[in-house]
């Protein structure tokens, strides 16, 4: 075990051999070299090395971008490392984390001050420490796993989040002088809220540098008031605090006892502490008891507003409040589940990064050029993981004997396979690999979307183009492009999306600040914008506040949202502050975040005209209104201008109230408009608080001046549309579609400007159901490009464990081309728990021929397979040619061999769902009940037909594999319907003269082997029996095989890598 004391002398030495010695680490191989940069001069040493994975030291700290540029020439060596820059007094640690986006890992920065306790960066060398009884069979994944240890946020969440779901309750009941329910739980949350922020904020000495300064205070408010007066802290403390303190600039109390013991702190602003609409209509009171409950629940916890966590177990950071945030705002009842950080930064980092590429100035090749220097930097780690080792040679031997491959479907080792993966798996890895470098070396790599569809690391990609900028000039017009970039959530929560662009956002702002300060310090003029940066006490603080002005836009129907989505974002600032000089108001996010419906509303008079018809007095006066809501968009510039500058609040407060004065004009004007056209029969007022109408070029004037957002990304509610009750929505093309996500996903399409990028993550009903037929219809339509990755739910699931849906990420751009619309799809994937940290970047795209995609979005990941299916389909045979009607026929019996009588018809009998091979048999499997009496089979239908030969041959292409990748590309990972199966692409006739030795032998076989291979499942206390196909793959293969020599040759290795990527629990699983 190593000493926490012992690491930090070795670490304010300098002495990084030691310390990586005394962790257990090797020494580099004799006569490992120096790595420099040319232009830089700078160089790094390896110190040590661990299965593969490198620290080196660099002596000095050069700026950022040349440390990235060291970087990406030390990765050429040891792929997975460590950079320590070394100062006598200061250390700059680049440490592997999890990307936002969860596709691969990046370097973070963590600063170690000489002579300072830093228990993060502590705590996180002691993690990486391995003993001698552990080489043996350490891996260059078990390396990883400590190196690239985060702490599990969600253990503390849950607890936390448990115990803070009591709490409320008990606060909610002793709320007073709030009638509606509604409006108590609300205003609960919006006190929680500020406690929880303030907590933070004492927690780090910034409240009259006093670390406990709410308990405390509720000692001194009793001592003044008496220790008889139950009531007090929050009318005569709390609310003097919110209001007059935190909230105000001018912190002028009524009462100078009061101020005495509010004592110094700092003026907040950012709107959370302002006088709230419930506080100016209601006579609120909360008895001094709830505090000292919810105090006593805080004190549990470590509240630091570090964003690089500890291993303490009771620690609540503001990332563990963010997911607490999640939980509490969103509700499977209400539709909305809690999107991980994954999900959210791979979405944004899709749409984000495009769309801001898009915006620059880009010369001819610019950035691809990159590409064919160093391929593997824009390849994520987790595809190339184990590629330069061998394969065993039992598994190498299958390369290119197909023979060979009986092992193929074991697990891999974890030196050359992910969690969870086999060897089928580890082999298409590779050649996709090896597949995207040799493309990405030759120049094949273009363009935008192509980067999407290889899912090549586009965040690396743009940091490295920026990074060699070549003048002042190119990064100002980098930096105003950047600027200008609009991100919505329109559907947004607690803001999950949001807080994963100001991610990117930030990355992005600092990459240019750092390469303006490189080209002022080589000799270049002052830009403004670094200028401006540097007036104020912290850059980072400044980036993100300037991010989330002009950058950010969300909208929820629920204004709790709106108010938690600007909590995480004040909190995401207040972890930057070290101290107390440092802070400045946090900005007003008021006109960024809003409360409204998604549904009801007006986007522009042109989307009024479309959807509402051509009526010519209405569309007069929304034109009128229109240039009105565009000559506010300047008022809008001045506020975010005044924010940026830090210009008097009361000034800033005025523009503010100016543009919600021509606001509220404007939107009470259209709403009268939009109540008439639509016919409404109640009163308008009575309208407007039950439809929460909102018309987007009123709210946000500034961006549909340029036409819309650039990115809307978000994930919609998931509500049966009979179930809306509380307002209706008119005039989308969607609008018989049964769940309003597709509704939310049309309108939101429509909010994009003509070039901006779009994702939502959806059910994925919207991929094949046909119901949702016109939701895919429009998005062909409308845009020129789709991307649909889509996940299953069993063993592990996108959401929440408990949550259990099925979902496709639909991404969707608009390039501005004509023509029909391009196609990428995945299959719809299944995956182990401990496999979804590579999840998102294993994300692998194919393109499937159009004549797929006719009736649905096909779960499809592999382009040969495609074309094979494709193929199949475009013969115009389906199998379900040769079936008759089932009217009237009963279900064949037990014994009788699937036929009715002596001549038939004849049955092929099918469970109607499937998991692991679709269960079609030539008679029922046995049922029992808890007694152990036969009973008769459940959920079972029949294809009838009247040649007992062409039944055999249809079961015979169902049983196997062929029939399991045709229901893996269009079923929907569960049922199993007559049509999907009569849909097979096939002559019947065709198969059963095809066969070697005629169907009856093969079908013989394997009706007398499936009744040696029955597994039960209990439901609803009954046993219900299934054929165990998987036991039975001898008999079904060689009728794939020979399938595969009349079809397509090489279809085999796809049929069994699609059934091997499938395949995720025990063989018995149905």
């Amino acid at each position: 075990m190593v000493g926490i004391e012992r690491l930090r002398g070795l670490l304010d030495g300098g002495e990084l051999e030691q310390v990586f010695r005394e962790l257990g680490w090797d020494n580099p191989p004799e006569g490992a070299r120096k790595v420099t940069h040319d232009e830089d001069g700078t160089s790094a040493r390896l110190v040590a090395i661990k299965r593969g994975v490198g620290v080196w030291a660099i002596d000095g700290i050069p700026s950022r971008p040349a440390q990235r540029r060291l970087d990406a020439l030390v990765a050429r060596q040891t792929r997975e490392r460590l950079l320590v820059f070394v100062e006598a007094a200061r250390q700059v640690w680049l440490w592997p984390e999890q990307r936002p986006s969860g596709a691969g890992y990046r370097l973070v920065i963590h600063e170690h001050l000489t002579g300072t306790r830093n228990e993060a960066l502590l705590q996180r060398l002691a993690a990486a420490a391995f003993m001698l009884e552990e080489e043996a069979s350490l891996t260059v994944m078990d390396v990883l796993e400590r190196v690239r240890r985060s702490f599990d946020a969600e253990k503390v969440t849950k607890r936390f989040y448990n115990e803070f779901k009591a709490h409320r309750e008990k606060l909610l009941d002793q709320i007073e002088g709030i009638e509606a329910p509604d409006e108590v739980a609300w205003y609960g949350s919006v006190l929680l809220n500020r406690l929880m922020l303030v907590y933070f904020l004492q927690k780090k000495g910034f409240l009259d540098d006093d670390y406990n300064y709410l308990e405390h205070r509720l000692e001194m408010v009793r001592e003044h008031l008496g220790e008889d007066a139950f009531y007090g802290f929050f009318r005569d403390f709390l609310l003097p605090l919110f209001h007059d303190g935190l909230g105000s600039h001018l912190q002028d109390y009524d009462d100078p006892a009061i101020a005495k013991i509010v004592g110094d702190v700092p003026y907040i602003n950012g709107g959370i502490f302002f006088e709230h609409s419930l506080e100016s209509v209601n006579d609120i009171n909360v008895p001094d008891s709830a505090f000292e409950g919810i105090f006593t629940f805080f004190d549990q916890f470590r509240w630091h507003l570090d964003e690089r966590p500890t291993e303490d177990p009771n620690e609540i950071s503001p990332d563990v409040l963010g997911y607490v945030f999640e939980q509490y705002v969103n509700n499977k009842e209400m539709g909305a589940y809690y999107t991980k950080g994954d999900v959210t930064g791979y979405m944004t980092a899709v749409t984000l990064l495009p769309a801001y590429l898009d915006r620059l100035d880009l010369a001819e090749g610019e950035p691809w050029v990159l590409f064919a220097a160093d391929p593997d930097r824009y390849i994520y780690d987790s595809i190339r993981h184990g590629a330069d080792i061998p394969l065993p040679s039992e598994i190498e031997m299958g390369l290119d004997d197909e023979d060979q491959r009986g092992d193929w479907w074991e697990k891999a080792t974890p030196d050359l396979g992910l969690p969870g993966e086999n060897w089928w798996e580890v082999d298409d890895r590779r050649r996709r690999y090896m597949a995207l470098k040799e493309s990405l070396a030759e120049g094949e790599v273009g363009d935008i979307s192509a980067c999407i569809t290889e899912n090549l690391d586009i965040g690396t990609l743009v940091t490295d183009y920026l990074d060699q900028l070549p003048d002042i000039e190119s990064v100002e017009q980098a930096y105003e492009r950047l600027s200008e970039i609009t991100v919505l959530d329109p559907t947004c929560g607690s803001g999950a999306f949001l807080f994963a662009a100001l991610e990117i956002l930030a990355d992005l702002y600092m990459t240019l600040m750092e390469r303006a300060q490189e080209l002022v310090d080589a000799g270049s003029r002052m830009p403004e914008f670094l200028n401006e940066a540097q007036r104020h006490p912290n850059l980072r603080y400044f980036v993100l506040r300037s991010a989330q002005l002009n950058n950010l836009y969300g909208v929820d129907i629920m204004a709790e949202a709106g108010e938690i989505a600007r909590l995480r974002l004040f909190l995401k600032l207040a972890a930057q502050l070290e101290h107390r000089h440092q802070i400045e108001p946090f900005p007003d996010l008021d006109l960024n975040i809003k409360c409204g419906n998604l549904l009801v509303g007006i986007a522009s008079p042109e989307d009024a005209e479309r959807r509402l018809g051509g009526n010519l007095l209405i569309q007069t006066e929304l034109q009128a209104i229109k240039e009105a809501a565009e000559s506010s968009a300047g008022l809008y510039g001045d506020f975010v201008d005044a924010q940026g500058r830090n210009d008097d609040p009361e000034s800033i407060r005025g523009l503010k109230q100016e543009i919600g004065l021509q606001m509220d004009r404007l939107r009470e004007t259209v709403d009268g408009l939009l109540h008439g056209a639509r016919a409404e029969s109640v009163p308008l007022d009575a309208w407007q608080v039950s439809h929460q109408p909102f018309h987007w070029f009123v709210e946000f004037p500034r961006v549909f001046v340029e036409g819309g957002f650039d990115v809307v990304v978000g994930n919609p509610p998931y509500i049966r549309a009979r179930l809306v009750t509380d307002y209706q929505y008119v005039g989308f093309e969607t609008g018989d579609c049964p769940d309003i996500y597709a509704v939310c996903m049309e309108r939101s399409l429509g909010l994009m400007a003509p070039k901006g990028s779009f994702a939502m993550i959806v059910p994925h009903s919207a991929s094949f159901s046909s119901r949702f037929s016109r939701l895919r219809k429009f998005y062909e339509q409308t845009c020129t490009e789709l991307w649909v990755s889509s996940y299953g739910r069993i063993p592990a699931g996108l959401f929440s464990a408990e949550t259990r849906v099925r979902n496709s990420v639909v991404i969707a751009r608009h390039t501005g081309g004509q023509g029909r619309c391009v196609h990428h799809t995945t299959r719809l994937r299944r995956w182990i728990e401990d496999y979804r940290p590579f999840l998102m970047a294993l994300t692998a795209y194919a393109t499937p021929p159009k004549v797929l995609c006719e009736t649905q979005w096909p779960f499809l990941g592999s382009d040969p397979l495609g074309s094979i299916l494709a193929r199949r389909v475009s013969m115009g045979r389906a199998i379900g040619d040769v079936t008759i009607p089932a009217r009237g026929l009963d279900m064949p019996i037990k014994g009788s061999g699937g036929s009715l009588g002596p001549a038939g018809p004849y049955a092929l009998l099918f469970k109607t769902s499937a998991y692991n091979w679709l269960p079609v048999f030539l008679e029922p499997p046995p049922a029992q009940d808890a007694s152990g009496r036969e009973i008769e089979q459940t959920k079972m239908k029949a294809l009838w037909f009247r040649d007992s030969s062409l039944r055999d041959a249809v079961w015979l292409v169902l049983a196997g594999k062929w029939g399991f990748a045709w229901w893996s590309t269009y079923g929907d990972d569960f049922d199993v319907t007559a049509g999907l199966l009569g849909a097979f692409p096939a002559s019947a006739e065709v198969v059963a003269a095809s066969l070697p030795g005629g169907v009856a032998g093969l079908a013989t076989q394997l009706a007398e082997e499936l009744p040696l291979h029955v597994v039960f499942k209990l439901n609803a206390k009954k046993h219900i029996g299934n054929f165990n196909l998987r036991a039975c793959r001898g008999i079904t293969d060689r009728a794939d095989q020979a399938l595969c020599d009349l079809w397509d040759e090489e279809a085999m290795y796809e049929l069994n890598l699609l059934y091997h990527q499938t395949i995720r629990t025990a063989g018995g699983d149905a």
